[in-house]
């Protein structure tokens, strides 16, 4: 599991929009928002809390956050697109570069859930490629 903790200016355009309900509305309004990997889980939001540890001062404790799952249906959408570009011959540079600008688009230029999208969609290019590279090769 990878975690990511965000900071987005208050004023910034997210891809993480609602609907919340008003706890969650505040906490994304103070930025207190993490992002996980899971791809095997359903993509989505919900509470969790962040626990404080290292030196910390008297006082300090868990604050709630609003978690964002780079999950599921981020991954098959990902997976969809990078086994489509081996399918049509792109080559990994080009399919990385394509991954990136529509990850960068469709999550509003977030960069860990666009690096996850990247990452999904080329490991399912590589593997189709790889697939489709065998069948040539034993005809």
């Amino acid at each position: 599991m990878a975690v990511g903790l965000t900071a987005h200016a208050a004023d910034e355009e997210t891809f993480h929009q609602g609907p919340y309900s008003a706890a969650e509305q505040a906490l994304v309004d103070r930025n207190l928002v993490m992002e996980m990997y899971r791809p095997t889980e359903p993509s989505g939001h919900m509470l969790g809390k962040m626990k404080v540890t290292g030196n910390t001062k008297p006082g300090d404790h868990s604050d709630d956050v609003v978690i964002f799952n780079f999950g599921r249906e981020d991954a098959e959408a990902a997976k969809s697109e990078g086994s489509s570009m081996a399918t049509f011959n792109y080559t990994p540079a080009l399919a990385e570069q394509f991954l990136f600008a529509e990850g960068w688009d469709k999550y509003h230029h977030d960069r860990f859930f666009t690096r996850a999208y990247i990452q999904e969609g080329m490991a399912a290019f590589t593997a189709t490629a790889k697939e489709l590279a065998s069948k040539h090769s034993n005809q």
